[in-house]
């Protein structure tokens, strides 16, 4: 049952654009995280509500956090359950292509006839009210992904570090007319980079410095240009920020580039 606004209950259902809960509410954060090592893709999901009455049916297991992945271009959907608010679950990459449906609810796992709340809108009466086995007693609206194996990767995979000749001394240029984005360097500064980015240590410094600029460059590019649309790196970049939530028109360039990197200076911390 997927996510529809206009829908109406017999009985109160927590959900967003519904007055079924004065005041309580929903939130649903799926983050899918993608690993090179095992080729798989793992999914961390929390849920966020303040509906006590609910989280105490969960925690007696009379109730439980339900969510549903779904693939149609690969005839995948999976239901996980859970009674933790944070839980998280691995699939092989395989099992996605396109767009991936992410849904989720609370239901009842077993006859109630005793549920009350005291936020729930009055025009459904004093309760109590009765929920059968497999019954939704809350979901938020679906979310969805896509699913490339570019797109899964680290943000910094679309950059190529390619040597100029005709650079001098420390110079370094974007080029962005390659599917990836190339960044030329001097030969000097070529082999300083091959020689030290086996190094975490290293790696930490150049996620601050010279890939932050060039990713931050491309973010500032896609804001204000429709130019390189068709290369594959700007396709990755929107793609990334549609996946994760980040607005690139209304976020400061610095910001989103510090969420596509993932906080690079917390690297620092760990390895400097």
């Amino acid at each position: 049952m997927r996510f529809n606004s206009q829908k109406a209950f017999p009985k109160p259902v927590l959900r967003p654009y519904s007055d079924d809960y004065i005041s309580s509410d929903l939130q649903f954060i799926p983050e899918p995280y993608y690993d090179e090592n095992t080729d798989e893709i793992t999914f961390q999901f929390q849920f966020v509500t303040s509906a006590h009455e609910l989280l105490e049916r969960i925690e007696r297991h009379e109730a439980a956090f339900v969510v549903i992945v779904s693939c149609r271009d690969t005839f995948l959907r999976e239901p996980l359950y859970s009674h933790d608010s944070s839980f998280s679950e691995s699939f092989p990459a395989g099992w996605f292509r396109g767009k991936v449906t992410i849904e989720a609810y609370i239901i009842a796992k077993k006859l109630l006839t005793d549920y009350k709340s005291t936020d729930i809108n009055a025009e459904f009466g004093p309760g109590p009210f009765i929920y059968e086995s497999g019954e939704v007693m809350a979901l938020d609206e679906h979310k969805e992904f896509t699913f490339e194996r570019e797109v899964m990767k680290p943000i910094q995979t679309i950059l190529d570090l390619v040597m100029e000749d005709e650079l001098q001394n420390n110079e370094w240029n974007i080029r962005f007319e390659q599917d990836n984005l190339q960044i030329a360097v001097s030969p000097n500064v070529k082999q300083l980079i091959d020689t030290a980015r086996n190094n975490r240590k290293n790696v930490a410094i150049f996620l601050n410095s010279i890939y932050f600029s060039a990713i931050m460059e491309a973010v500032n590019v896609i804001k204000y240009s429709n130019e390189y649309e068709d290369f594959k790196w700007c396709r990755v970049v929107r793609q990334k920020c549609a996946n994760e939530g980040i607005s690139i028109d209304n976020e400061f360039s610095y910001n989103v580039t510090q969420k596509l990197l993932k906080q690079p200076f917390g690297l620092l911390k760990t390895h400097v």
